[in-house]
């Protein structure tokens, strides 16, 4: 990669590092030491965003080939995740694995990959690493996959500003072409969980539906999930401690939103457009 391509990589990642430090934060909760996201193109271009920031300074002097990393000596799960189970780093090709021995000298160890591909070649990943001394990590990943993918959801919707790749000149370049226990831990492990959750609970929340955007603020959206589920106004007042008539006040502003004249009608319209996973960044 030019020098000039690769300067302005590092420039861009540095402007917008304390960004994704923000939008990352709560991981912290769940015990992740640190984290990623990547953005490949089928070009070899990408963005990619380190909790560490000498790690990506690294990453783009450094690194000129994926090689072999996505490939055959990690274990690929369904659904697109990879699971990384390290071990001694010396068992790895540095040649052909230079990205792994990176990661070993920055401790992004013991990590999942989640990751989803696009229509034209590119692909998305966001990475998990608790570091060379975790204990469990598979019991980690087994126990915590699905709030995972909750941040997953969350920093799509909070990320945008970080991720755009119109600009192909903050964009780092491959010289190739893209392919490729014990109670109170237990009771701690909850408490985290919750925390987590809170700290990536949204305020409002933009739906696209049939190309048009309605904004659903936190309440709303909590009511009309809970409506998804088949919950009175006096459950759902008692789970969100309101009184069931606020509870038809939002539910009323809801359906104002979406132009419809019932609950029925409004929950039907919610079920066939799937939005009951986007709402749960609400709840």
């Amino acid at each position: 990669m030019p020098t000039q391509q690769k300067n302005t990589a590092i420039e861009y990642h540095e402007s917008v590092h304390s960004d994704y430090i923000d939008i990352s934060n709560p991981l912290n909760e769940l015990g992740v030491k640190d984290s990623l996201y990547y953005k490949g193109l089928a070009n070899g271009k990408y963005v990619l965003h380190l909790s560490n920031i000498s790690h990506t300074r690294d990453q783009f002097t450094r690194i000129d080939y994926l090689g072999d990393l996505l490939t055959d000596q990690v274990q690929t799960l369904k659904n697109g995740k990879v699971l990384f189970i390290g071990g001694d780093v010396s068992r790895f090709d540095p040649k052909n694995e230079a990205i792994l021995h990176l990661d070993w000298k920055h401790d992004f160890w013991n990590y999942v990959l989640i990751w989803r591909d696009g229509p034209d070649g590119s692909m998305e990943a966001w990475g998990f690493s608790l570091g060379k001394e975790h204990n469990n990590p598979m019991n980690f990943f087994l126990n915590n996959m699905g709030l995972l993918e909750r941040y997953i959801a969350y920093f799509d919707a909070t990320a945008k500003d970080i991720t755009q790749i119109d600009n192909s000149q903050k964009l780092a370049v491959f010289d190739q072409n893209f392919q490729f226990h014990q109670k109170a831990e237990a009771d701690k492990s909850v408490r985290n969980a919750i925390e987590f959750l809170k700290q990536t609970r949204l305020n409002n929340l933009n739906i696209e539906v049939n190309n048009k955007s309605f904004c659903i603020t936190r309440r709303e959206g909590q009511c009309l999930y809970f409506l998804l589920q088949n919950y009175t106004a006096k459950e759902i007042a008692l789970q969100l401690d309101i009184s069931p008539r606020t509870v038809e006040i939002f539910i009323q502003n809801v359906k104002k939103k979406f132009g419809k004249f019932s609950k029925l009608e409004l929950a039907c319209f919610a079920k066939k457009n799937d939005l009951s996973k986007p709402l749960e960044l609400l709840i």
